[in-house]
């Protein structure tokens, strides 16, 4: 979307979507014009530049394969039993739309996406469900997602794409695929072990 404005522009605000991974693209459009361009949006133009990319987003992910591991996993999850949430920056109206028109909605109890925070998803659903977050694992492939866990101290798993620089920190454990990581034990989610 920055394409027009240059190959300077365009590679910064490559290089600040992937350490922003994870935030409202309403605060990314305003902190990217204002950072790269000089220019301060209003609500008017911020919101035609989220609906543009609303529209290239839906296409793509539509048409792009799933991660790695990812549907594995899904499965493997909701074999055992275990509830699993999606937690995403992208707008919720949009996030419902994807995950329906992807079929993916019976692997999630819930689905929450933007304008609320990721750390404020995570603490709503720790609550809301009683879970111990020593218990809980939370897998992401940004930064925001990273900050989310520490924040509620939730297991976490970075997930880098092959090919990739990691972001996290070095002692965060990485995967090139979506799974559920060694150290993580099963035995503490299995519905043996919470049936009584």
């Amino acid at each position: 979307m920055y394409r027009e404005h240059g190959f300077e522009v365009e590679q910064g605000v490559a290089a600040c979507q992937l350490s922003h991974c994870g935030l409202p693209r309403h605060d990314k459009f305003r902190r990217y014009h204002k950072e790269f361009l000089g220019q301060d949006l209003d609500e008017a133009e911020v919101e035609v530049l989220c609906q543009s990319f609303a529209r290239q987003v839906m296409q793509q992910v539509l048409a792009a394969p799933a991660m790695p591991g990812a549907m594995e996993t899904l499965e493997q999850v909701l074999q055992a039993g275990i509830p699993c949430f999606l937690l995403s920056g992208t707008p919720q109206a949009e996030l419902s739309e994807m995950v329906h028109a992807l079929d993916l909605a019976h692997y999630f109890l819930e689905v929450h996406g933007a304008p609320v925070s990721k750390t404020d998803m995570l603490r709503d659903i720790l609550l809301r469900h009683g879970f111990e977050p020593s218990r809980c694992l939370f897998l992401g492939d940004g930064l925001v997602d990273y900050a989310a866990a520490s924040a509620w101290n939730v297991r976490f798993l970075g997930i880098v794409a092959p090919g990739e620089q990691s972001q996290f920190p070095e002692q965060v454990p990485t995967s090139a695929k979506v799974a559920i990581p060694d150290f993580f034990s099963w035995d503490i989610w299995s519905k043996k072990s919470n049936s009584g």
